[in-house]
């Protein structure tokens, strides 16, 4: 069975060079020298080292998640220290609270009230009648004995200066310490500091900040009537000096601002540099604390203590462990990277042939192998996504024995590498391979949806089989299950979505394209029936016994009935040149022709098909079946007609090149194309007949078939000989049922009663 299925997978896409052979070839292989394929080796060996470093990225995996049923007791393997996350938290934003708030200092406004309490007491002095005083008697709301205490401080303008003296000393304090009214600032800045930190700008725009106590600069402590505008000034003028201290306190205390501006950044900061400055606070357990009781469900809090001894122990791992660990992953890698090499050499030898197929495949290997990496970490856990997406699509791109094999080497990979390795493996490997399984052709835009469905039920079926295998609590089990089915419903949408991004990348067709491909509707077999009609007849007859044949070996179908109809497009172009299209009465255009010019003509047809298929953009697959119907046959009819020519004439002695008739190839490069042209042949064949009983149209195929044997057009194929006689005996059966015998009815007598 899986011989079988290994052999034969799903039905094959050819690609641009035409699909790598299912089978061993039945001809010799190509130069197997190590010189010939030093390129595949360099990207074997790219690929190796490529792996090997993602799946070792990281260490040794950690094993435990949350929700986990712990099957024996979890003690720490070494001593730990760990982080007390609520204390540090605790005292960093204790440090932080006590720090300073930080204010901008602004002298302004008390130099201003300075300068015009100065031009007051100058008014004052220069007008002793207090009716007189002009418009800072109204601005100061200055009384009459107000204004004869100030000209008892000021009775002259010589008095002045050293009043100005005394008024510098009581405003300093403002302009070095300034006022702060707390009734203006927002709500992070009544936070309960002892100090503040103020910063102040000189005239240079140098800056000083000094810590000043918060109490001492509030607006109250300012206005008090005791407070300390009111002492300052008392310093002044003392209070047997009469009433002059009061008279400047209630001149200035009703224009007695706040100067000192709240800074959030620069509190903000020094919050943070203290948070910064308090170290971690770690709680010290010894080696052998018990973090988990045996059969107890792994919490939150136990997974930060193993994941912290995790760290810790990879830290203090001596690197000979780590080197003996990434030598047994890259063992694993290098037999997995074997077993498919050996697996491509046997079955999908195209691939190895051509490197750039080979890069793609690897370079797709490794992708997945990194992307399942960044998802299998929490809260993702979707490892199976990639894994799944790209089994799918190796499965469409080339066949399902291909994709179980990449499946399997994905899932050992990836799971070694996560938690829980053996339940992973088992699960992923199971699910990718039912959904790979499912997967026999894409005739719907649904069909891979249902592919997703079937590999996400699997996976969800598997999950819960593993997760009661191991005793785990339902809650997870369930979330392993959810998760699972998730992602391969998922893979199913993707792969739909990204079905013409496939097709372009490796150069295949699906069979939801083929169907569409199919439609008679199309504009070029359209043009093909109206310029052509005897070709389009011959091209669906063609269709109808490849179709069988191709069938018959088990070989993609669908695509040699559609590379049948448009095989032959190329003739639309010169119809009258090619027999099919000749009416009976007409001339056979070739008569007036040399040869020579008739190959070219018959020839010609290849690639005019080919570009006319580029022209209506019809996939490579099909274009490759136009280029290879013919393989390089040589056209025998003109051949022999030039050699006649050739010994009647006088150049008796000189030689036809038979290579300038023959087609230019290439010869079919898989089964499909190698049916075709077999197809092709008969059924033109089969037209000549005059007689065409079964016995006589079984020689002619069995001769034609033998012909292109001989001539090893078949060779490239991977037809065994065995699918070469099925196919003859399909053939048979089918033009013996186009021209099978009627019996002729006699007429009725119209005349009879």
């Amino acid at each position: 069975m899986l011989g079988r299925l290994f052999s034969f997978g799903r039905k094959r896409r050819p690609t641009s060079r035409g699909e790598s052979s299912r089978l061993k070839k039945t001809n010799s292989r190509p130069e197997r020298g190590l010189s010939k394929y030093l390129l595949q080796l360099l990207i074997g060996a790219l690929t190796v080292v490529g792996t090997s470093v993602l799946v070792s990225y990281g260490g040794i995996p950690f094993p435990f998640r949350a929700g986990d049923r712990a099957e024996r007791e979890i003690r720490l393997k070494t001593g730990l220290k760990i982080a007390n996350e609520t204390k540090t938290r605790n005292e960093r934003e204790a440090a932080a609270s006590e720090t300073a708030l930080e204010f901008i200092l602004n002298p302004t406004p008390y130099i201003d009230l300075k300068e015009e309490l100065f031009e007051l007491l100058d008014a004052v002095a220069s007008q002793s009648d207090y009716e007189k005083l002009g418009a800072e008697r109204s601005e100061w709301n200055l009384g009459l004995d107000q204004f004869k205490s100030l000209r008892t401080l000021v009775p002259d303008r010589h008095a002045l200066f050293n009043v100005e003296m005394k008024l510098d000393k009581v405003f300093e304090p403002f302009l070095s310490e300034g006022v702060l009214d707390e009734t203006t600032l927002p709500p992070e800045g009544k936070r309960n500091a002892t100090v503040i930190s103020v910063h102040r700008f000189s005239v240079d725009n140098s800056e000083r900040t000094s810590f000043i106590n918060r109490k001492d600069v509030l607006k109250q402590e300012w206005i008090k009537p005791d407070g300390r505008l009111h002492k300052l000034l008392e310093e002044e003028w003392p209070s047997d000096n009469g009433d002059i201290a009061d008279t400047l306190f209630n001149l200035i205390v009703p224009t007695l601002n706040a100067n000192l501006v709240y800074d959030a950044a620069r509190t903000d900061d020094a919050a943070k540099r203290a948070r910064e400055g308090v170290p971690e606070v770690l709680d010290e357990y010894p080696k052998g604390y018990l973090v988990v009781p045996q059969g107890a469900t792994i919490n939150d809090v136990q997974l930060r203590f193993l994941r912290a001894e995790h760290v810790e122990f990879m830290r203090t791992t001596s690197i000979y462990r780590k080197a003996l660990h990434f030598l047994g992953q890259i063992l694993i890698v290098l037999a997995l990277v074997v077993t498919t090499a050996f697996y491509l050499w046997s079955y999908e030898e195209r691939i190895i042939r051509e490197p750039s197929r080979l890069a793609l495949l690897c370079g797709l290997f490794m992708s997945t192998v990194l992307f399942a990496r960044l998802l299998s970490t929490a809260p993702y856990e979707g490892e199976i996504l990639p894994i799944a997406v790209t089994s799918l699509l190796l499965a469409i791109a080339y066949n399902r024995g291909l994709a179980l094999v990449v499946g399997f080497s994905l899932s050992l990979l990836v799971s070694v590498t996560v938690s829980h390795p053996m339940t992973q493996f088992v699960v992923m490997v199971g699910g990718t391979s039912a959904g790979i399984l499912a997967l026999d052709s894409v005739r719907s835009r649904t069909k891979l949806i249902k592919v997703g469905f079937i590999a996400g039920i699997s996976y969800a079926l598997l999950s819960v089989s593993m997760d009661l295998l191991v005793n785990q609590p339902w809650p997870l089990m369930l979330e392993d299950a959810a998760r699972r089915f998730g992602c391969g419903l998922i893979a199913g949408f993707l792969m739909t979505g990204s079905l013409p991004f496939i097709e372009s990348v490796f150069g295949i067709v699906t069979d939801i394209s083929l169907i569409e491909l199919a439609d008679t509707s199309h504009p070029l077999l359209q043009q093909l029936v109206q310029r052509a009609p005897g070709t389009y007849n011959h091209s669906v007859t063609v269709s109808i016994i490849a179709e069988t044949a191709a069938k018959k070996i088990g070989c993609n179908s669908l695509l040699v009935r559609v590379g049948a109809m448009f095989h032959d497009v190329g003739k639309m172009l010169k119809p009258q040149y090619f027999i099919e299209n000749k009416q009976a009465d007409e001339r056979n255009r070739h008569d007036q022709l040399a040869p020579a010019m008739s190959t070219l003509i018959i020839i010609g047809h290849v690639k005019d098909g080919a570009d006319l298929g580029r022209q209506h953009h019809l996939p490579q697959p099909i274009l490759d079946m136009i280029e290879q119907h013919h393989g390089t046959t040589l056209v025998d009819y003109f051949y022999h007609e030039a050699t006649r020519e050739m010994q009647a004439s006088d150049t008796a002695d000189e030689t036809v090149e038979e290579s300038s008739f023959r087609y230019p190839g290439p010869k079919p490069q898989h089964k499909e194309a190698a049916v075709l042209m077999l197809s092709d042949c008969v059924e033109s064949a089969s037209r000549a007949l005059s007689e065409p009983t079964p016995a006589r149209i079984e020689k002619l195929v069995h001769s034609l078939a033998l012909k292109r044997l001989l001539d090893g057009q078949l060779s490239e194929s991977g037809l065994t000989l065995e699918e070469v006689k099925m196919i003859e005996d399909s053939l048979t059966k089918s033009l013996i049922a186009v021209y099978h015998g009627r019996i002729k009815y006699p007429d009725r007598d119209r005349n009879a009663s």
